[in-house]
């Protein structure tokens, strides 16, 4: 087992990250909940439907460059300006390409829906702001997430004022579209200024540097595609099959399931630096930095699970009001969602420290072949429910049964099973406080 010291620098970071992320979850709780209340299940379905619609462009805005960057980084510290300002090129074309597809696709979608059209047009201008993603690896390769958060936490502090605005004036629905320009417009500027005062290399661009980039990130482009399908067409499909007051009373559930995951992101970004680093030194530590890892995101997600699904009556009444009590059956089977996905995300950053990356596109085609065809099925005949079922089947499906189906990467399930061992929390958690009592 690793030394206790050794997980000092990524405690530190995320501490940071939780701290800005737990304020950001609260200002987001209350606003979003406010925001569902105003607007009613059908217009609250509108937004999460422009949100579903975005996701499936999003990984081509990035061009699976923020799943490679980090080990870029790493790799060529002294390329650093370089990698970054090649990167940010690539993505200010490809959000370009992004808007005038999501435009196109909705239209397609919506022919005789001209609020829904117009409302996805504004959302999309969000796309072109993604960029603070490119530049947030700069500080996660330095384990300097305090930036990012602070951005973020700041960013979203406006975007919830804009928001508490336009529900305090009553105001339409055309203007909840700017939320999130506004909110990922202020995280991108502000990153950008951290980057200048923080002293960041000088940003340049290479044409034999972007291939390079593109010929790794490549595995990731069509994968990310995948993963948004299968994590965005329940909601998509509850539309057009059911209709928006389905999609806006099972998102509204969805959003309450998965309001914590603030958390597992945070662990997962402070953790997977030094995995990534350790695979490259010391195969025994990124072992055991990655168990760490899962049984973290595990042991969590299930105790949270468990409260939510006891009482998961309570918790619909309380943050969405009487107007969504259809809602609470379908909470309490999302809940689960939390521990098959995150499972994956790590499952992910050992892929990518691995090198295995070439096996992601197999794996997620596979699973959204199987959740494209159980949503068919169930949402046919049993609605919200069946969409929910097969959230969380797909999931486990893909992020954990397809594992022994890939030789390269079967090696993480054993990785997963032996983190069901609950001494890998615990030997954390004496770190953490260590590291806060200052004992050695």
């Amino acid at each position: 087992m690793e030394n206790s010291n050794s997980y000092t620098k990524e405690i530190k970071n995320a501490t940071w990250i939780i701290a800005c992320r737990v304020i950001q979850f609260g200002l987001n709780i209350v606003v979003s909940l406010l925001s569902a209340r105003y607007l009613g299940p059908e217009r609250y379905g509108l937004t999460t439907y422009a949100a579903s619609i975005a996701s499936f462009f999003i990984p081509v805005t990035l061009m699976g460059l923020s799943d490679t960057l980090v080990r870029e980084l790493s790799d060529s510290p002294s390329k650093e300006g370089e990698i970054l300002g090649t990167s940010l090129v690539i993505n200010a074309l490809s959000s370009v390409i992004s808007i005038a597809g999501m435009i196109l696709t909705v239209f397609l979608l919506n022919r005789d829906d001209s609020l829904t059209v117009l409302f996805c047009g504004l959302y999309s201008i969000s796309l072109l702001f993604q960029n603070y993603e490119i530049i947030g690896c700069w500080f996660q390769s330095k384990l300097m997430s305090r930036y990012a958060s602070v951005s973020s936490l700041i960013a979203f502090a406006v975007s919830a004022a804009y928001r508490i605005y336009i529900l305090s004036a009553r105001k339409g629905i055309l203007w909840f579209s700017a939320t999130t320009v506004i909110d990922f417009g202020l995280i991108s500027m502000l990153l950008f200024l951290f980057y200048r005062t923080s002293n960041g290399p000088k940003l340049s661009f290479s044409f034999e540097t972007g291939k390079k980039l593109l010929q790794r990130s490549k595995y990731y482009i069509f994968t990310n595609i995948i993963v948004a399908s299968f994590s965005s067409v329940d909601k998509i499909l509850l539309k057009q099959m059911v209709g928006t007051d389905a999609n806006g009373l099972y998102s509204a559930a969805f959003s309450v399931a998965t309001a914590t995951s603030f958390v597992y992101s945070a662990i997962i970004e402070s953790l997977r630096p030094s995995i990534v680093s350790l695979a490259k030194t010391n195969i025994r530590s990124c072992e055991n930095r990655t168990k760490t890892l899962f049984s973290l995101i595990i042991w969590i997600s299930v105790i949270q699970n468990v409260i939510f699904s006891l009482f998961g009556g309570t918790f619909v009444r309380l943050m969405l009001g009487e107007e969504y009590l259809d809602a609470i059956p379908v909470f309490r089977v999302l809940t689960w969602f939390t521990t098959f996905s995150y499972m994956g995300s790590v499952r992910n950053v050992w892929i990518l420290a691995n090198d295995r990356h070439k096996n992601l596109w197999k794996i997620n085609t596979l699973g959204a072949i199987a959740g494209l065809i159980l949503n068919r099925l169930l949402i046919g005949s049993y609605g919200m429910t069946g969409a929910a079922i097969t959230a969380i089947v797909t999931q486990l499906f893909t992020n954990f049964i397809t594992g022994y189906l890939f030789e390269e990467i079967r090696p993480v399930n054993r990785l997963i099973l032996d983190s069901l061992n609950p001494r890998y929390v615990w030997n954390f958690v004496s770190s953490v406080l260590r590291e806060i009592f200052g004992k050695e």
